[in-house]
């Protein structure tokens, strides 16, 4: 974050913090171990910038009048959550989306500027049963003879109408003995199609995303409003239950004006690490047999 120090030292101190929180919040940066677009509490931009909690106040106070923050109550503090700017892109995170992360706010956390939950709205939505065709690979490639499947279609734009992405998923029929109306309808419920699954009996055990760049189709760009040379990411995320069987497929495309995807590589010493820790828990926890 940039020191307030730069700033003309005629200008009150607060106003000064209030300008280098308005560059970072402009700028998008992430920050390492906050969720997206969240600045840290008083207490600690306080220490940050040498000065007191009132000084952070009165610039946060600035910002807020201009529009570019709203405040909420937090554990750790007062959170930040910054609206998007236009100029920006959002960062799809792949790790927070994949486990569904959010805290306690309900913020949606998988964009650079965490979007509340009543501010993103679903249109042109579709769901109906339909045969997956010998001309569509993924489809064949991840339902193999299974042709039945429960399809759900949706576009998701801001409350102000900007289009943010497309989503279509595609679930098995035979796995729900409803006929697949607990799916159908565009609100699932808690916990959305994965708790479907689950209470169908088939919980999601893993999931993978696969990632492609094309040019959108005619539909696509009616749908999201992408000019006509705007590439498109197409993210292919894979379910499959705890016996390897792909249950949902998520086809969801984000024009590549307006998104760059964030994945956390973690070294291989860290993942053996975790494997034999849970290895280690899973032995401990076995029961053993009476002698």
């Amino acid at each position: 974050m940039p020191s307030a120090s730069t700033r003309p030292p005629s200008q009150p101190l607060y106003l000064r913090v209030a300008d280098d929180l308005r560059d970072f919040i402009r700028r998008g940066l992430p920050r390492k171990g906050k969720s997206a677009g969240q600045l840290d509490g008083e207490h600690e931009l306080a220490r940050q910038y040498d000065c007191s909690v009132g000084t952070i106040r009165a610039a946060l106070k600035v910002l807020q009048d201009e529009g570019l923050i709203t405040r909420t109550p937090g554990r750790t503090g007062t959170r930040v959550i910054m609206p998007v700017d236009p100029g920006v892109k959002r960062v799809r995170r792949g790790q927070e989306r994949l486990q569904g992360r959010r805290d306690d706010s309900g913020l949606h956390q998988f964009m650079t500027f965490d979007v509340p939950q009543g501010k993103i709205k679903v249109i042109n939505f579709k769901s109906g049963i339909r045969l997956a065709g010998v001309n569509e690979p993924v489809l064949m490639g991840c339902f193999g003879s299974i042709r039945n499947l429960i399809y759900r279609e949706r576009t998701y734009t801001t409350e102000v109408g900007e289009r943010l992405y497309s989503a279509t998923n595609f679930l098995p029929l035979h796995l729900f003995s409803d006929k697949g109306e607990s799916v159908l309808a565009q609100d699932t419920g808690e916990g959305g199609v994965w708790a479907r699954l689950a209470d169908a009996g088939h919980k999601v055990g893993e999931a993978v995303e696969y990632i492609d760049t094309r040019m959108p189709t005619e539909q696509e760009r009616r749908d999201l409003q992408i000019d006509l040379e705007i590439p498109v990411f197409v993210v292919y995320r894979v379910a499959e239950d705890n016996r390897h069987r792909v249950v949902d497929l998520a086809m969801i495309v984000l024009p590549g004006d307006r998104w760059r995807l964030h994945y956390v590589v973690q070294k291989r010493s860290f993942l053996l690490r975790k494997k034999s820790q849970l290895r280690l828990v899973r032995m401990r926890s076995t029961p053993t047999a009476a002698t």
